[in-house]
């Protein structure tokens, strides 16, 4: 009998819609049942804070049947709310460039210099043409946004992927986030090499394989 497939939601950014996927689409799809989620921008100017995100999502999608959710930047933070409005089920949560707290300079290129793919050039496009559905009150929010203690407080594992700029080090990225040892005992980083905030673009083989692995460890 064929084990069945699992399902996962996949969530973008501020200003991006799922072309960010687009590196990782087809292999992805063979692995599990994804669903990939644009924003209603007729909707997000008066979405000014993440539970307005989270709160469309709940009422728009049958979150429950989702046995993992993938969040990018905003997106990830919008993941970790959902958890925590929905009770009834406990799926595995990955953020990707998602910061609890603001970062630190390190995080602040978006794009690896080197990155050449054709998904990655059309970003920068993307998101000057998204931006303007986006409320700059939001904007300020998530500037100041800090979810470390909840995090804590929920004592849920979770998994998240950086970028590592090119430094070539993962004990450098871990120390650049700046966390405290309770909230790494609740996070399992990912640390993904050549890439800056699309890692799922910039290098889709260690993404892919990063998400392989948290899901059929």
């Amino acid at each position: 009998m064929k084990s069945k497939r699992l399902k996962g939601l996949f969530i973008p950014g501020y200003a991006c819609t799922s072309q960010i996927w687009q590196s990782i689409h087809k292999e992805q799809d063979s692995i599990c049942e994804a669903t990939y989620v644009d924003w209603p921008t007729q909707m997000t100017p008066n979405f000014h804070h993440v539970d307005d995100f989270a709160n469309w999502l709940h009422g728009s999608m049958e979150i429950e049947k989702y046995s993992f959710i993938v969040g990018h930047s905003l997106g990830g933070l919008v993941a970790f709310r959902l958890a925590e409005i929905v009770k009834r089920v406990d799926p595995i949560i990955i953020l990707i460039e998602t910061f609890l707290a603001p970062g630190a300079p390190f995080f602040q290129n978006l794009l690896f210099n080197d990155a050449t793919s054709a998904h990655t050039q059309v970003i920068p496009k993307m998101l000057n043409l998204e931006k303007v559905h986006y409320s700059p009150f939001l904007r300020e929010r998530l500037r100041h946004v800090d979810i470390r203690k909840s995090v804590i407080e929920q004592k849920k594992q979770l998994y998240a992927f950086y970028g590592d700029r090119g430094c070539g080090s993962p004990d450098r990225v871990l120390n650049e986030l700046q966390w405290s040892d309770d909230l790494k005992a609740y996070i399992e980083v990912t640390v993904i090499p050549d890439a800056c905030h699309f890692p799922m673009a910039e290098n889709p083989r260690a993404t892919l394989k990063g998400l392989k692995s948290i899901l059929y460890s």
